[in-house]
């Protein structure tokens, strides 16, 4: 991983030292996210937003388990020093860099640069389906229940974006989901995944776009690596899907079957990014909006 200074490598057993000055860092669905600064550098303390106790724990002490394996595994795609401080607050170094998306909305990738990102960016998908689960030290959760929980909140995510998509986006959408879907995947076909693999968890360098490691491993699970080809695709472009699809060298089962499952995904994830950038993200609505003209084949 070349390109940005990295703080040292750790495995878990350092907490942050310090003033315990904190700023906001970043916030998604389910979590918000500090910046702690320590004596030894900047941390990260990520907090869940709305979880019992025990879900709470259990998330964060998975999430921990999760980086310091793929950090074993892989080297420095998760950040160093992963542990769970008193609280169940997930902590682990700040990985130095910005986030892919913010570049992307600004159309600052050049293509070149796409289709670079997307191989790199394939052979981790690639890399972690190759992992044993196991070796991650308590069980993950595994997603095989087919389309119906992705489309289960398609109408409530379109009445949302119908404001600002316009009408044919809104038929295009509405015609993709009353359209015939690609076939599950089989059980042999899930792997160990990050299972969120987007441009707003890839970090990299600005001056160089070398990529800096990966964050937010919350979702991790058994699941299909198409899944992740999907985030690639909505994110990178369709131009280099076959860049990510070569990266991945056979995970998730047949090429062919994993673009049409990764076309599928992406689609309605355009739409969920779209409703949540209404909600949370209004500064990404032009961008999110484009995409998902794109991914539908609409005129903007």
């Amino acid at each position: 991983m070349g390109g940005v200074r990295r703080t040292p490598e750790g495995d878990g057993e350092r907490t942050p030292e310090g003033d315990g000055r904190r700023t906001a860092e970043g916030e998604g669905w389910d979590h918000v996210a500090w910046r702690v600064e320590g004596a030894d550098g900047a941390w990260i303390v990520k907090e869940a937003k709305e979880a019992t106790p025990e879900e709470r724990a259990e998330s964060a002490q998975r999430e921990a388990a999760v980086m310091r394996f793929v950090r074993r595994s892989l080297g420095g795609w998760a950040a160093a020093d992963a542990t769970v401080l008193p609280g169940d607050h997930l902590t682990y170094r700040r990985v130095e860099g910005v986030a892919l998306q913010e570049l992307l909305a600004r159309g600052a990738v050049p293509a070149a640069d796409r289709a670079r990102l997307a191989v790199r960016a394939g052979r981790l998908v690639g890399a972690l389906a190759r992992l044993d689960p196991a070796g991650v030290g308590m069980p993950l959760p595994v997603e095989d229940d087919g389309w119906d929980p992705w489309f289960a909140e398609l109408g409530e995510w379109l009445a949302a974006i119908a404001p600002v998509a316009g009408e044919r986006a809104i038929a295009a959408v509405e015609a993709f989901a009353s359209g015939p879907r690609p076939p599950a995947p089989s059980r042999a076909d899930l792997a160990f995944c990050h299972n969120d693999l987007g441009a707003e968890h890839i970090l990299v360098d600005p001056a160089d776009l070398a990529v800096a490691g990966v964050i937010d491993w919350t979702d991790a699970a058994v699941a299909d690596p198409a899944t992740e080809a999907g985030r690639l695709l909505r994110d990178l472009g369709a131009d280099v899907l076959d860049r990510v699809l070569d990266g991945m060298e056979g995970a998730g089962g047949d090429p062919a079957a994993v673009a049409a499952r990764a076309w599928c995904h992406a689609r309605l994830l355009a739409v969920e990014d779209l409703a949540y950038a209404l909600a949370h993200r209004p500064s990404l609505v032009p961008h999110e909006l484009a995409t998902l003209l794109a991914l539908y084949g609409v005129e903007g």
